[in-house]
Order: C-alpha cells, then structure tokens, then sequence
C-alpha cells in the first residue's frame, strides 16, 4: 500500500521546468468574479474588473459593466456591457429581454416586439453578436 502511494506521488511531481512550460501553454489566467445576491433595480449601475455573477434579477434601467463574463441566474431585463476590452467575453441569462447588449465595442438592441428568451447565451461570432440557447 506505501509504495502505492509513493508511485502516485511520484507521478504528480512536476519539475519546475516542466511547470513552466506548462503554465506558458495554458489558457490565461482567469479574471476575478465578483458574485451579487439581490435584485438589481432601475439605476443600479455595477462595474467590475472581471467576471459577474447575479442570483436574482436585473430590472430595465439597471446597467452592468464588466471587463469579463456577465452571467444571471434569473431576468436580465436592463443593459449590459461585457467583455469590455476582450471580443470573447459573453452574457448569459436563464430569461433575456435586454434593454441593451454590448460585447466589446459592439451592440445590439432588441426590436420591438421581441419576446423573452430563455437560457441564452449572447456572444460575438465574427464581429456581430449573436443569441443561442445554452
């Protein structure tokens, strides 16, 4: 059983040089993500260096801003400016009817007569920001 576990253990050491060059093939390190427990009323602004995360709703005339992901785990009924300064950043939301989207330096409005959607994910797919279902 003890040399079992020597094995195991030999196994995941790693040489520093090996860390290294691993850690410059991976992926970037990830943003910081502030979580937000409450419902985001009209003239709530939030702006945050990173990923957010909302475990409630945000209300028309409630805007986010984030360097990051925006995720909300409920309505998103306001406006939204993700991945301020990064095109690969997205918003999801379990039901979406924005006021506004903004992914980068692009942005759309819904028509209209848009409907709500649910659990849609709005991202940038070759410069123009498209909605599909998660």
């Amino acid at each position: 059983m003890d040399e079992t576990i020597n094995r195991i253990k030999n196994l995941t050491k790693i040489s520093s040089a090996d860390a290294k060059t691993r850690k410059e093939d991976s992926e970037p390190p990830a943003l910081p993500t502030k979580f937000l427990f409450e419902n985001l009323r009209s003239g709530a602004e939030i702006e945050y260096d990173g990923n957010v995360v909302i475990f409630g709703d945000v209300n028309p005339g409630a805007k986010i801003t984030a360097t990051g992901n925006i995720v909300v785990l409920g309505s998103f009924r306001g406006m939204a400016h993700a991945g301020k300064g990064n095109t690969d950043c997205f918003l999801a939301a379990l039901k979406l009817l924005p006021l506004q989207i903004r992914i980068e330096d692009m942005f759309a409005v819904p028509p209209e007569d848009a409907t709500m959607l649910t659990n849609a994910l709005v991202k940038n797919r070759d410069g123009e920001i498209v909605i599909e279902n998660f």
